[in-house]
């Protein structure tokens, strides 16, 4: 498994919590 893939994988999980967070909130 490539590192890049990995981290971008990661990015996308975190980016769509941090979107979703702020959804549920409101």
């Amino acid at each position: 498994v490539n590192r890049a893939t990995s981290y971008v994988a990661t990015a996308m999980i975190g980016v769509r919590k941090l979107r979703n967070l702020p959804a549920q909130a409101n």
